[in-house]
């Protein structure tokens, strides 16, 4: 089982960076995305790896795949006090559109 963490924007206080794209946001510009549901930022240590580093949902995706080349990998995303368990497809697809993803974590945005 794959542990992802929620980034949250309400418990940061400083901007947000993707290790993996280097996209970067301020707090306050990433309260907006994760609010109105097109960004989301998440910590995740690969199996290699010896601390947690922050991935946007997309590099995440790619870096998951990477670590764990199966068709189906099992997910835990975890929230502050809430788990959901899922699990992640790695289907090859000429749809490199990620609002699938965004859209099954409808529970997380709406806290």
């Amino acid at each position: 089982m794959v542990e992802i963490f929620v980034i949250n924007p309400k418990h940061r206080k400083r901007k947000i960076d993707c290790c993996a794209c280097d996209m970067s946001y301020s707090i306050k510009d990433y309260a907006i995305l994760f609010e109105n549901e097109k960004l989301i930022y998440f910590k995740y240590k690969g199996p290699k790896e010896k601390s947690h580093k922050i991935y946007c949902h997309n590099c995440l995706l790619a870096s998951i795949q990477k670590d764990y080349p199966f068709d189906e990998i099992p997910l835990t995303i975890i929230d502050d006090n809430y788990e959901y368990f899922c699990r992640y497809y790695t289907v090859e697809s000429d749809n490199e559109d990620d609002s699938d993803f965004l859209s099954g974590l409808d529970d997380i945005f709406k806290k």
